[in-house]
Formats: structure tokens, C-alpha cells, sequence
């Protein structure tokens, strides 16, 4: 009983250390014997065009070359704050919203990145309750309290972008922030941002001015 309780203790104060916000980016790969987890930090952080090396912390050096290549990934966060889950979209397409159920897929998030800080990898086994597998990529069907039956599994293959999308989980449909890639050799993770709305804005008022002059000097012609 003493030991269970301990362990319950240590569990407690591992799932503490995620920090509310933070995106864990995760792969797996069936055959090996460890997932790999890595905090990229607060998406609230994040910049376009940043990227972060994998081959120094290890993502793709924790698994053979044909591991990799067939490995599955994702990302997914959860901010309190506002009652966001994050997540990219799987090979079923755009996660889908989970009215009411914040607190829940939020303990599940938890569980995953439970030793994750910012910049920091892990690479937990892949049989442990808590590993992306575990957490995310069981085949459907399985039963239990995981992060792909209580939102969606966010998995897609390494070659296949992940577009990540912001989820308020109130009913509403998720947002498209962005979405990570990664490139050939498997060693540098980018973030590329979707445009704000002003942006988009800026750009159409560009497009229409040229498109104005250019009218005007074909008529002077």
C-alpha cells in the first residue's frame, strides 16, 4: 500500500512538470522500443519559420533509418487558460471538437508530456501507459482514457505535414494555426504560422492596388 501511494505521489508531481501551453511534438514507430517526445515550448512563442534541430536531441537518431521513415506524428497541448487543446490533424483529417471534455483530454495531455520542459526531449517506452503510442496512436477501437478517444488521434506519417489546429472544445469548429514540418533528412523541425486575418488583409489590399495600376497603364497604352 506504502509503495502504491508513492507511486502515486510520483506520478503526480511528473504530470505537474508540463507546462500549460506547451506543444509536445511525438513520434512512434512500430519496432521500436521508445517513442520520442519533444516540448517545442509555448505555442504563444512560437515564430514563423522557427525551427529546432532533431538530430542533436535526438528524434531521429532514436530510431533506425527505415523506423523513421515509417514512423507515425503528431503534436497536441493544452492551455487552461482559455480551455484550448491543440492539435495537429491525423489521417482522418481535422480533429474533431469535444464539447466539455477540456479537463479531460487536458489530464491526457498532461500524462504524455509529464517530464517534458521546454527544448527538452524524452523518449519514454512505448508499452508505457503514458507514450505517445499509449496516448495517441492505439489502433481504433481501444478502449480507454486516451488523448485519440477523448478528441482524435493526431498522427500522421513524417513525410505529411501537421497542421496544427486550436480546439475550444465548446462545439465550434477548430482553428487552423499553422503547421509543422519535417525536412528530408529528418533533422530540423519547422514552424510555419498561418497568416493573421490582417495580414491577409494587407496582402489582398496589395493585390488589388497592383491590379489597379496595372489596368491604368494598360489603358494609357
Amino acid at each position: 500500500m506504502l509503495l502504491t501511494v508513492a507511486a502515486a505521489a510520483v506520478t503526480s508531481s511528473l504530470q505537474a512538470a508540463y507546462v500549460s501551453g506547451d506543444l509536445l511534438v511525438g513520434f512512434t514507430s512500430a519496432g521500436a522500443a521508445n517513442d520520442y517526445i519533444f516540448d517545442v515550448g509555448s505555442y504563444a512563442t512560437l515564430f514563423n519559420g522557427e525551427t529546432w534541430s532533431l538530430a542533436n536531441t535526438g528524434a531521429s537518431g532514436n530510431f533506425t533509418t527505415s523506423q523513421f521513415s515509417a514512423a507515425d506524428w503528431g503534436v497536441i497541448g493544452a492551455l487552461s487558460l482559455t480551455h484550448t487543446i491543440y492539435s495537429s490533424a491525423g489521417s482522418a483529417g481535422v480533429p474533431v471538437e469535444n464539447p466539455n471534455a477540456f479537463n479531460t483530454i487536458k489530464l491526457n495531455v498532461s500524462s504524455t508530456g509529464q517530464s517534458s520542459t521546454s527544448g527538452s526531449a524524452t523518449a519514454p517506452g512505448q508499452t508505457t501507459a503514458n507514450s505517445w503510442y499509449s496516448q495517441t496512436d492505439q489502433p481504433n477501437g481501444t478502449p480507454g482514457n486516451y488523448f485519440f478517444n477523448n478528441l482524435d488521434n493526431p498522427n500522421n506519417k513524417v513525410n505529411v505535414a501537421a497542421n496544427l489546429y486550436a480546439n475550444d472544445n465548446l462545439g465550434d469548429a477548430a482553428t487552423l494555426l499553422g503547421d509543422f514540418t519535417i525536412s528530408a533528412d529528418g533533422n530540423t523541425l519547422t514552424w510555419t504560422a498561418v497568416p493573421e486575418p490582417t495580414a491577409y488583409a494587407i496582402l489582398g489590399g496589395f493585390g488589388l492596388l497592383a491590379l489597379t495600376l496595372r489596368r491604368r497603364f494598360a489603358h494609357k497604352a
